[in-house]
């Protein structure tokens, strides 16, 4: 008799994951994929979405994953930001951090990016903060939790980058596209009014995060 499975299958083999957070785990280690890439993501019987293989303690409380269903991302409107990576999207500020740690060997900072959780608190690396956690979990439902993506930085002129300060911003073209402010007719202008023209560290010049390019 053919077997009658509670579970979807795999959506590249023929394995049926038995769990949620199985189904995931599957994908990545087995065909070096994520539900993102597939177009899909997890719906548990009790509601939550599972969209990566991160291990949630507060979703393991309340349920087993044992009873999921597969649906497709366009049929989902997101209220958090699409990792700048890749196609997935973190539920959480933190959750985004380590996302794009575990898969992508990156920060937040070396995106030139940070996160502002809906209770106002800016998040810019990975961080168990119990306060800042028992804030959110108390002010809010986690279907109302959101992510907004905030540049603060102008982006590289010959990449996608987005350098965090000014001499950051030298550096970088230095370093990776062995060019320089000049060679590309801007300079920099930090918030303190400071020009920067090069890569040389000014130790007179307090470093400052916001400047624009000129």
């Amino acid at each position: 008799d053919e077997k009658i499975y509670s579970t979807p299958q795999c959506v590249i083999c023929k394995v049926f994951p038995t769990t949620a957070r199985g189904y995931a785990t599957h994908l990545y280690k087995y065909h070096k994929s994520t539900l993102g890439k597939n177009g899909i993501y997890l719906l548990c019987a009790c509601r939550q979405e599972v969209r990566n293989s991160h291990r949630d303690p507060n979703h393991t409380k309340k349920c087993d994953g044992l009873q999921f269903n597969l649906l497709k991302l366009e049929e989902k409107i997101h209220s958090t930001p699409q990792c700048i990576l890749c196609e997935e999207y973190p539920t959480t500020a933190n959750g985004f951090a380590i996302h794009l740690q575990m898969y992508h060997n990156s920060t937040l900072r070396s995106n030139g990016i940070y996160l502002v959780c809906s209770c106002g608190k800016e998040v810019r690396s990975y961080s168990t903060d119990p306060d800042h956690t028992r804030k959110v979990n108390e002010a809010l439902p986690t279907e109302d939790r959101y992510i907004r993506r905030i540049v603060s930085t102008p982006q590289c002129v010959l990449c996608e980058t987005f350098p965090t300060t000014a001499c950051e911003y030298a550096t970088h073209l230095l370093v990776k596209h062995k060019s320089t402010l000049i060679m590309n007719g801007i300079y920099l202008l930090c918030a303190c009014r400071q020009e920067v023209r090069n890569s040389h560290r000014d130790p007179n010049h307090t470093k400052k995060v916001n400047f624009v390019a000129s």
